[in-house]
């Protein structure tokens, strides 16, 4: 190999050293451009650089004055003294006396397969990763009992906690009719069977597949609570309910003994039924996700 031909070989070598990376990509030479001048504040253009490099068709080599300053980035005074010495340096340098043009092609077609190599690894690799971690998930997430999961009709509670816990409801004094969290217009509904106002009459043996609500005075009030005010009050209901389109969750008391409540179902108003005197609800589901509470939505009128 010529004299120059072969420092020019260690140069790059040289170079790419100082650089900490191959001259591969067009960026590889915008960075060591900016590299020299950082260093010895003279200005090399990544054109150039490419050049040097072949990896422009239009290689050639730079001016000398071009190799004084990438001699002395490299830790010579010039391009003389680096040719002088590089013999004797140990530089990483190409086996290879294929010329440089052929050794950028074959850095491209390598560089190329590398991609084609992650694509198709990506592909494989994340799809296999996603899977294994939905089933990590399905075999390790907390489960709970289906009585606990999904409430079907018939079901009974010793207690409003014991029910209203499940819809994150803490409960209160007015437990009768508490407001579902995050489900507008829903409510669970805890009625008392034949209760001593509203009645909330149905057929114990179907467990009501329809709940008939109104109100009347108890025997006691009956002389001081006009007719008036009854109707009233069965009116403000009609109207509210009908203005409110609730759905009710409802968990009777009363229905098998005083003390335990049952899971009827899930509850809307029957608008054809119902009038200013009375309100019928009507069972519309008999069963309940617990895990699906937006589907409520769905059920209003």
């Amino acid at each position: 190999m010529h004299v120059q031909e072969e420092a020019l070989t260690h140069l790059r070598a040289a170079l790419e050293t100082a650089a900490g990376r191959r001259m591969s990509v067009p960026r590889d030479f915008e960075r060591l451009s900016e590299l020299v001048f950082e260093k010895v504040h003279q200005k090399v253009s990544s054109t150039t650089l490419k050049r040097l490099w072949g990896y422009l068709k239009e290689g050639s080599v730079p001016r000398e004055s071009t190799l004084d300053i990438l001699a002395q980035f490299v830790g010579n005074a010039d391009w003389q003294d680096f040719v002088n010495t590089h013999a004797a340096e140990q530089v990483d340098v190409p086996s290879s006396d294929t010329p440089i043009a052929e050794q950028v092609e074959d850095e491209k077609v390598q560089m190329s397969k590398r991609t084609t190599n992650r694509r198709w690894l990506w592909a494989v690799v994340l799809p296999v990763a996603v899977l294994s971690l939905i089933l990590v998930y399905i075999l390790t997430r907390p489960t709970r009992s289906d009585d606990m999961l999904v409430l079907t009709k018939g079901q009974m509670f010793q207690s409003p906690v014991d029910y209203l816990s499940l819809f994150g409801i803490t409960p209160t004094e007015t437990y009768w009719d508490a407001p579902l969290p995050h489900q507008q217009g829903v409510v669970v509904w805890s009625p008392q069977y034949h209760h001593p106002h509203w009645h909330n009459e149905g057929n114990a043996d179907s467990l009501c597949p329809t709940i008939t609500e109104y109100w009347t005075p108890t025997a006691a009030e009956a002389d001081t609570i006009s007719d008036v005010l009854i109707f009233q009050k069965n009116q403000n209901l009609y109207f509210t309910v009908m203005r409110t389109n609730e759905l009710r969750i409802t968990f009777m008391r009363g229905l098998n003994s005083d003390s335990t409540f049952t899971f009827l179902g899930i509850y809307r108003v029957d608008t054809f039924k119902s009038d200013s005197t009375h309100v019928v609800w009507q069972r519309i589901a008999d069963r309940l996700d617990l895990a699906h509470l937006d589907f409520l939505q769905q059920l209003r009128n």
